[in-house]
Formats: C-alpha cells, structure tokens, sequence
C-alpha cells in the first residue's frame, strides 16, 4: 500500500514559487556569506596532493591516494625528510580512504593544472547540490515554510567555512551530497511508490558513494538507523531492507579499509576506537558535548572547550538540554503524525551521526551531517514560536524564547561567524602561501637547500616544506626545532646548540588533541632522536613538555649550506645561531 506523502507539503502553486524563488535568494546569501572562499590560495593539505599529482612527494602516489599522507613503512623516511617534524611518534600512521574524492581531485589538479579558483567554483557546486538535496528532503516531510527556514539555518551554518575554503578537505561535502541522496531515497522507499524498490537500491548506491568519498560518509549510519526504527508504518521488511541499505556498503567499506591499512596511529587528534578504545571513550563525553554545542548553537565550542573542566562542560550541556527539552517535545506534540515521526528519525539520527566523529578531535568543520537533522528541528520550533497553530499558552512562553535564542543563533551569529572564518581560512592561507613565496625567494634551487627552521608556528611543521617549490618539491633538508612562542637559544660549540624555556611551560605540550604523538607515549628526559645531519636530544623537562632540548648537528651551525630562518607573527625572518657561548631570544613577535 502507498503512503501518501505528508499532506502539510501538498502547498498551492504560489507556495510552492515562493519557496524556489527562497531558495535562490537563501544561495546568493550564502554565496556572499562564504565569497572569501573561492579567492583563497592553497593550504597546508593541498601542497600534499599537489606533489603527489606532480610525482614529487617523497613517497609516490596514485590518484586514489592523495589522503594516504604517512604509511607506517614510510614514516621514519618523512621524518627525515622533515616532511614529519623529529618529534613523531615512533608508531605514527595517517592514512583516510577517501577514493572517491582523491580521485575527482586529482583530475581536477590535473585539467585546471592546479588552478584554486576553479576548485574552489567546483567545491561551492557541492554545496549547491547538497542544499538542493536538502530541500528536496524538507519538502516530503514538513511544510514549505519548515523546509524554507529548514534551507536557511543549514546554508548559513559555519560548518560549510572550512570545506569551502580549503579544497582539500573538499571530501565533507562530497560524503554529504551523497549521503543526503541516500536519505532522500530511504524516505522514497518508505513511502511505498511505485518501483520503491528502486529506490532501495539507489539508496544503497549512494551510500556506497558516500562512503567512498571519506568517512564522514558512516555518520548517515546514525539517520539511516533511526529511520528504521521511528517510521513504524513501515513494514518490518522495508525497515530492514532500509538498515541494509546503509549497513552492507559500511561492512564492505570497513573491510576494504582494514585489508588495506588504512587508519591513524601515533595520534592525540584521532582516537582510533580500534587500536586505543580505552582513550577513545574516556575522550568520547567531552568530545560528543562540544559537538552537540556547536551543532545547536553555531558558537564553534571547540575554540575553547579544551580548557574547560569537564565539570563545567556538562553543567553547561545538562542546562541547555533542560532548557530546550520542553519546547521541542511541545512542538513535536503540536505535529501532525507523519511530520513528528519525521521530525523524531531527524532529530535522533542527529545524535547518532556524531558518533563516528568521535574519533577525532571535535571541531565545527564536523557537523555537516548532523545539521541534516538539526536544522528541521530548529526550523519545527521557530515556526511554531512565530506562527503558532496549536501551541497552549502555558508553554508559549518558553517556546518563544527558545526560538529566539534559536534565532541569535542560526540567523545572527551562525552567519557573521561563518563569514569571518571563511575569511579567517583565506587569509590564513595567503599568509601560508607568501611565507612559502618568500622562502623560495630566499633558498633558490630547493633541490639543493638545506633549512632549519629554529622556531616556527604550526604551519611550518605541516606539509610547508612542500609548498616552498610551485610543483612540490621539499628542500633537501628540512628541519623544524621547536614551535613554541618564545625559547632561548645557547651556543654550547660549533655544533651544538640548546633550547630552554621556562620549566613551567614546555615545548610542543603533547595534549589531547595533539597531532604528531600519542598522549600515552610522550617525550621523556634523555630521549634521543637522530635524523640525517641532527640529533636531538631531551636535557630536561618542563610541566608539559620537554623544556631544555639539545641539538647536535654534522657540521658547523654556521656553515654557508645551512639557511637558518625564524617565523616569527608577519613571516620568516633570516636568523642565524648566536656566537659559541653567547645566547640569543626567539620569539613569535620579535627577534633580539
């Protein structure tokens, strides 16, 4: 028997040109919302897969491979190469299977000869398509209103900043176009249409595609699981037949990855549940809370959850739930029953898409599929706050002012802080990309450069090596000592020179979200790293981290081969050792 579609959706034909002339509107906001993206340079990553389409990454690779940045058997070689700073963890992996993905990039680096511009035109094509997809979705299972307010809150959201901005992490939009497919094909099957069946297996399919476009593709798991459960007019069969849908392409997935080694290791900001399951759900809680806050509030929590006990993190979260528990079971209620079944499967395949992602460290750029779910619901709320239908006096109150924190939130701050982080991407990756220019300029042939880098900040130690030579190719030697805000540096000899900071700080403190070395294996006194041309050596150390390191080199710290720079807050600054027996300060702001 055929389930009718939900009737509030059946609107007149000027609703319905209303709601398209909507949607264009809500694109040309988001297309101006997030224009700093499309003129932004490459960016750390990109440089990455930039040499590996040119053939110059120290380890060659294929054009399914630009997201296999470290396989075991090469790690020790990228270290010493210094495309791995000396501090790595001896176990460190980092390898995604995005397939799908790397393969549209790499033939897109090769017809536009890697041409920003036109990526980044193509990247704002996914968006589009995914925002299409959404709607589509909103339209079957909520008034054209809900799915208009619905479009708005999730084309606006800051979530979309980073993938826009940064091509290569271009993979979170593919896995949501066709993950979004998906769930629109599940809720076409469960509607029992003619040849429904199709759409189980067009469900299937894109799935499969989802998946294959990168790991975000398991968190529709989560809607795919809470649609078989919440649609109970469905049959039993077709609920299976729709978990299926999902389950049988993420076991061949899973089993694809596995058989090929492919996973993290090494790593405070993945957590693979596999290898560390104890880390992985001691970190699970704070993890799962800040992205529930980012999600609901646009307020990027994760800026500064790190810093927060974890006390004061679920006070936080055991407020906002209790805040806004009662208003949306009072919206719900106020539903007819098809959309509140809809709305239920929504809101708790929301929850359920973050787990996946617990096995990274939390940021807003995660949250695309659980805002699939999120934003119906801030939309059921807000229209029944604004135009209410059944809603009783006695929950008006709160209903309303929940749907105007909603409101701040998804219509004010969502939008502005989308905007400055786009633009924040692009300006970061134009610094990125003139310091690189600028070394360039200053070592010539990379081939044969060799460069110590006495203190840098984060964008040196990745992937900047690369980025130095327009077809990726890394100096010949390349050596990072410390990124940290301030150090002394001493001259013991010719060779041998000491940084010291104060033993209340550290260097490169290996924290939770750390990203070159496990937490449970850090540095310790006397630990000794030797690399082509360099020993470091740990001396001492400070509260959370080494605080006294001593490197030893193969020849004179003076010698004219060596090209010594400093990054400091504008660029890189030419800074050669002090004399033997004299000191000198490097510092983020200044040099002296």
């Amino acid at each position: 028997m055929t389930t009718p579609a939900n009737p509030e959706t059946q609107g007149r034909p000027a609703n319905r040109w209303w709601s398209a002339y909507w949607f264009w509107l809500v694109l040309a906001l988001g297309v101006v919302i997030f224009s700093p993206a499309i003129r932004a340079p490459f960016w750390l990553d990109d440089y990455a897969q930039i040499a590996m389409v040119e053939g110059t990454y120290p380890a060659p690779r294929g054009p399914s491979d630009l997201y296999d940045f470290v396989r075991e058997s090469e790690r020790d070689m990228l270290v010493d190469r210094g495309l791995l700073p000396w501090w790595t963890d001896p176990h460190y992996k980092l390898r995604f299977f995005r397939p799908l993905s790397s393969s549209m990039l790499w033939a897109e680096h090769k017809l536009t000869h890697h041409g920003a511009l036109a990526m980044h035109l193509v990247s704002f094509a996914w968006w589009v398509a995914a925002l299409a997809l959404l709607r589509a979705l909103l339209r079957r299972m909520f008034t054209e209103r809900v799915a208009m307010i619905g479009v708005l809150v999730y084309a606006l959201a800051p979530c979309h900043a980073l993938p826009l901005a940064w091509i290569a992490n271009r993979e979170v939009l593919v896995s949501l176009v066709f993950g979004l497919c998906g769930v629109l094909s599940l809720v076409r099957f469960a509607e029992g249409a003619l040849r429904s069946w199709w759409f189980a297996a067009l469900a299937t399919m894109s799935f499969a595609l989802a998946l294959a476009g990168g790991e975000y593709g398991m968190c529709f798991g989560g809607f795919a699981l809470a649609f078989a459960v919440f649609r109970s007019d469905s049959s039993l069969g077709r609920r299976a037949a729709s978990l299926a849908s999902f389950a049988v392409p993420a076991a061949a997935y899973l089993a694809v990855r596995s058989s090929l080694g492919y996973g993290t290791a090494g790593s405070g900001f993945y957590h693979d549940p596999l290898r560390s399951p104890l880390v992985f759900i001691v970190g699970a809680p704070r993890r799962f809370a800040t992205l529930m806050v980012d999600a609901w509030t646009t307020i990027d929590f994760d800026e500064f959850a790190a810093d927060v006990p974890w006390w004061v993190l679920a006070a936080l979260f055991s407020l906002g739930i209790a805040l806004a528990t009662r208003p949306i079971r009072a919206t719900l209620r106020d539903l007819d029953e098809t959309p509140r079944k809809n709305a239920l499967w929504l809101l708790f395949g929301s929850m359920l898409s973050l787990i996946p992602l617990l096995a990274v460290a939390a940021s807003a750029r995660l949250i695309a599929a659980a805002l699939v779910g999120v934003a119906p619901i801030v939309a059921l709320v807000i229209d029944r706050a604004w135009y209410p239908a059944k809603a009783s006096e006695e929950r008006a109150g709160q209903l309303r002012f929940v749907a105007a924190l909603l409101a701040f939130f998804h219509f004010l701050h969502g939008p502005t802080w989308a905007f400055l982080l786009t633009r924040g991407q692009h300006l970061a990756a134009v610094d990125f990309t003139e310091r690189a220019h600028w070394l360039h300029e200053r070592v010539g042939d990379t081939s044969q450069a060799n460069v110590i880098v006495a203190r840098a900040g984060w964008g040196s130690v990745l992937f900047a090596p690369l980025a130095i030579d327009a077809h990726g190719r890394p100096p010949r030697m390349w050596r990072t000592l410390v990124p940290s805000g301030h150090a002394l540096m001493l001259r013991k000899d010719s060779r041998t020179i000491d940084l010291v900071i104060p033993h209340a700080a550290g260097f490169f403190p290996v924290t939770a979200n750390d990203l070159f070395r496990d937490p449970a294996a850090p540095l310790r006194a006397g630990d000794v790293v030797e690399v082509t041309g360099m020993r470091a050596t740990v001396i001492d150390l400070g509260e959370v981290g080494p605080a006294r390191l001593r490197f030893e080199f193969d020849r004179d710290a003076n010698d004219p081969s060596l090209t010594w720079v400093i990054e400091v807050y504008d660029g890189y600054r030419d800074s050669p050792p002090p004399a033997i027996g004299f000191g000198k300060q490097l510092d983020a702001f200044s040099e002296h």
